[in-house]
């Protein structure tokens, strides 16, 4: 899918970022399954150079949200190229067990472990869900919801829920607003968040919003975000 262009790592994770994928849902967007190493390369390439070269007074909340982002959807893909990366660069942390970073054994990965990292592809994955709203990608969405466990809805549903939205409103923002800290509010309840991402109209009136339940503990053994989507709420 490159072919004879010359893609740089960062332009790679750029893309990821910009259409709010995790790793399997880019890997299916270009087809590229046979290249997946060649990907996760690039990704742990560009998170290694963030984490030694941005200076301290460059790491905006902007550049750490998107580096705590980056590790997580490696982590989520391969946990040990991670860790034994970190242990490289951090000896002090080398574990002692001798089989951590042994081919043959596969680590359990806890994704809530780091809650800050945790968040951020929370907060990623319930804004590809504004992006199929805003561009009427019903199927795309069922079928995104369906791989959390969410099976109870199919294209006509997810519809249903933006009549009356669109009925006052006639677009969905997706900018650079719309994706900010201050749509994404997150009520911790231990084990389970309660989540609203509110959406951006052109009014400007802020009041719907999707709620979203996020099970932690399910999350952590599944190694994935696991999530309810509620539905389209107004306040």
């Amino acid at each position: 899918w490159i072919g004879d262009r010359n893609i740089a790592p960062k332009g790679v994770v750029r893309d990821l970022w910009d259409r709010a994928m995790d790793f399997p849902s880019f890997v299916r967007h270009y087809g590229i399954k046979r290249s997946e190493g060649l990907l996760l390369r690039y990704l742990s390439d560009v998170y290694k150079t963030i984490l030694r070269s941005v200076p301290d007074e460059a790491r905006s909340d902007e550049v750490v949200e998107l580096t705590d982002w980056l590790g997580a959807v490696i982590r989520a893909t391969d946990s040990s190229l991670l860790d034994e990366w970190t242990a490289l660069f951090s000896p002090d942390a080398l574990v002692d067990d001798p089989m951590a970073f042994d081919d043959g054994v596969e680590p359990e990965v806890d994704v809530t472990t780091d809650r800050r990292a945790f968040r951020a592809l929370v907060r990623t994955r319930l804004f590809r869900w504004v992006q199929y709203a805003a561009t009427g990608q019903w199927a795309a969405w069922s079928e995104d919801l369906t791989e959390i466990g969410n099976h109870g809805w199919n294209e006509r549903k997810l519809r249903e829920q933006f009549e009356p939205y669109s009925e006052e409103h006639g677009s969905i923002g997706i900018d650079g607003d719309a994706r900010g800290p201050s749509r994404f509010v997150v009520s911790d309840l231990e084990d389970i968040w309660e989540v609203e991402q509110i959406l951006v109209d052109p009014e400007g009136h802020d009041e719907w919003y999707l709620a979203v339940a996020v099970d932690l503990a399910a999350s952590a053994e599944a190694g994935e975000i696991v999530a309810t989507f509620e539905g389209l709420r107004r306040r």
